[in-house]
Order: C-alpha cells, then sequence, then structure tokens
C-alpha cells in the first residue's frame, strides 16, 4: 500500500527524530501516513507511538496505519480505534482492513478480536470484515459461531452470509450440517435459501446443492419446506420441487399415495332478454402427489373444461366465471364436501335474489 509522507519528510529519508515530529503534529487526516512513516522507518516506535492513531479519521491512510500496527503485534490499540468509531465508519474501516487479509498479522487480529471483544466483535459485525479473508482460521470462527447456537437470528443471517460469500461452495457441508440440526424454522428456511446463493457460485454444486435439499426435507418445518420449494425451482429442479408437496402436506396423503382436491366454478350469466342465471360446478380431483396447491388450477384445465360451463352461450348472453382451488390438500372426501358447501353457500348468499343451480361432477384425476 503505498504512503503518503507528510511534505517535508523526504521517502528517501529515516529520521526518526522529524517522523516523530511530524506525527505529533500531525492532523486527523494525516495520522495514519505520519504513523506507517515512522514505524518504517524504525519498527521499534510502532508501540511507542501507537496511542497516536486514536486521532485518525477513517479513510485509506487510517486503514494502512492498522494494517502497519497489526502487522507490529499493536492489536490493542487497532481494536481501540474501531471500537470508538460510529457505525457506518466502523463498518466501512472493517471492510477495508477486511481487504488487506493477506497482510502479516491482519486474519489473526480479526480471530483475536473475537476473543478479546466478543460483544463487539459479534454485535458490531467486525466479522463483515471475514467475507473475502480465506485465512483457515477465520474460516473457522465463522464456522463455528453459526453451529454453535449462541447467537440471536439477525446475527446468524450475518454470520452466515459471511460463511458462505468466503467459502462459496466449500460452505455446503456446513450447511447441510445445520438443516440436520436446527429446529428454528425461520433458520431452517435462510440456510435453505443460501442454497441457491453458493451453488450460484459453482455449477458443479448445483447436484449437490439438490440432493441435500431434498434429503433434509422431512425434518424441516412447513415454511422451510415452502423455501426449499423455491430454492429447488431456483436451481432447475423442478421435479423435485413438484415431489416435495409430498412432504409439506404429508398429513394429508391418500390411501393411493396422492393428494385429493377439487375445483369449484360458478358462472354468472347475463341472457339475451337480461335475465340472470348463476350456475355452479365441483368436482374432488386425485393427483399423483407432485401438485402443489397454486398448480391445481392451471393443472385442472381438462377438468374444467368437462364442466361445459356454457349457460351464458345457451341463453344467447354473457357470463362471467370464477374458478376457485383449495389454499391446500384436503384430508379426506368428507373434508372436499364440507369445502364444496361452504363454496356454495357462499354463492347463495352473493345471489340471494336468485336460484343457484349446483351441479356435482365425477371425482377426477390428473
Amino acid at each position: 500500500m503505498l504512503l503518503l509522507l507528510p511534505a517535508f519528510v523526504s521517502a528517501s529519508t529515516c529520521d526518526v527524530k522529524a517522523l516523530t515530529t511530524a506525527l505529533a503534529e500531525a492532523s486527523p487526516l494525516q495520522v495514519g501516513n505520519a504513523y506507517a512513516a515512522l514505524v518504517a522507518c524504525d519498527p521499534g516506535t510502532a508501540s511507542s507511538a501507537a496511542a497516536a492513531l486514536s486521532r485518525m479519521l477513517p479513510g485509506e491512510p487510517a486503514t494502512a496505519a492498522l494494517v502497519v500496527a497489526i502487522g507490529a503485534g499493536q492489536l490493542k490499540p487497532a481494536q481501540s480505534w474501531l471500537a470508538g468509531l460510529e457505525s457506518s465508519d466502523r463498518s466501512a474501516s472493517v471492510k477495508a482492513l477486511g481487504r488487506q487479509c493477506d497482510q502479516a498479522g491482519v486474519a489473526g487480529f480479526f480471530v483475536a478480536s473475537a476473543t478479546d471483544l466478543p460483544d463487539a466483535f459479534w454485535k458490531d459485525r467486525w466479522y463483515g470484515g471475514l467475507e473475502g479473508c480465506k485465512d483457515k482460521a477465520a474460516q473457522e470462527l465463522l464456522r463455528a459461531r453459526i453451529t454453535s447456537g449462541n447467537y440471536d437470528r439477525t446475527q446468524f443471517v450475518g454470520v452466515l452470509e459471511t460463511y458462505c460469500r468466503n467459502l462459496g461452495r466449500d460452505a455446503m457441508p456446513t450447511l447441510i450440517s445445520l438443516l440436520g440440526t436446527l429446529r428454528d424454522v425461520d433458520l431452517q428456511t435462510y440456510v435453505v435459501s443460501v442454497f441457491a446463493d453458493v451453488a450460484a457460485t459453482d455449477p458443479n454444486a448445483v447436484s449437490g446443492a439438490v440432493d441435500a435439499i431434498v434429503a433434509a426435507a422431512p425434518g424441516l418445518g412447513d415454511g422451510a419446506v415452502d423455501q426449499a420449494r423455491k430454492t429447488l425451482y431456483a436451481l432447475g429442479a423442478e421435479e423435485e420441487a413438484d415431489g416435495l408437496v409430498l412432504v409439506r402436506y404429508k398429513g394429508s396423503i391418500q390411501p393411493d399415495g396422492g393428494l385429493l382436491y377439487g375445483v369449484y366454478l360458478k358462472e354468472v350469466a347475463t341472457c339475451k332478454k337480461g335475465d340472470v342465471r348463476v350456475e355452479v360446478h365441483h368436482a374432488a380431483i386425485s393427483t399423483r402427489g407432485t401438485t402443489w396447491p397454486d398448480q391445481v388450477g392451471e393443472r385442472a384445465a381438462g377438468v374444467i373444461d368437462s364442466f361445459d360451463a356454457e349457460l351464458g352461450s345457451n341463453c344467447k348472453g354473457t357470463s362471467k366465471i370464477d374458478i376457485v382451488t383449495p389454499t391446500a390438500p384436503f384430508t379426506n372426501m368428507e373434508a372436499y364436501q364440507a369445502w364444496a358447501r361452504e363454496n356454495l353457500s357462499a354463492s347463495i348468499k352473493a345471489h340471494a335474489e336468485l336460484k343457484v343451480k349446483e351441479l356435482t361432477h365425477d371425482p377426477a384425476t390428473m
């Protein structure tokens, strides 16, 4: 990193006295460069001059000075300076320091800070500086934190994001392990969503991500299974995503291994002579177990067509058709019938002045 020395100090001159004076007289913007120049001239001054770091303003010179101080073993002054910053300045400074993680001592500084200042390190997101730090100890620090159970939800998400950005596809084993141990559905849901981001960093990781999600799904909460479906779609695994419906609604699986849905159609026709007529059609629908509730309307198009809802055309008028499908599969035929009656009651109430004709169709499959 380029050191910008004070104007009165020659880059080729190592004058400890002059550089010490320059540091003492430096403005907050100049302190970082002045400290770096002094230590470059005489490494033995790193400790005695470190108190000047407290006067630095955030920025590139400050980052350079931190790297020099840390490399010289002056971790406490560096920690104190970061701890004293406002949140936004600290976040930017931590990330800037993290980008120097290949410099001597910087990775170790982050690891040591997690022990020396654990509250600040985790609560104030010092760990964000490790996003690109490929140091093994730093990576293990993040992994240990997200698998410890010692966190709140917000912190878990932040640390996991940092960990996954750092390791990419190599984060996969930890994600798989988390899905097997987490019991908080919100955290499960977040971990499942991260698989898509991790797999996006390496096409070769997609297959492993799909297999891991499918294997973990039976142990996930409902919300996490819903997210698993979305993530699998994002990974291009549509068949596996559709198959998760049997996990999500395992309590509704029918004796044949499929799921039971239904479709309800209401047609309101205004005939040529001005009279209004209402007919409703409904049928139970059995599926082979790969249809989610929000797919029933589209996939039941053939069943709906078989209703021959042509009340409007038959009376040479116009008609409006509304189609209702259930928000979840039914546990049995009685539940379907109760749903159909509920919809029929709503139709009768909405058209209290008219006679509503009900047409019950034979159960269908799709």
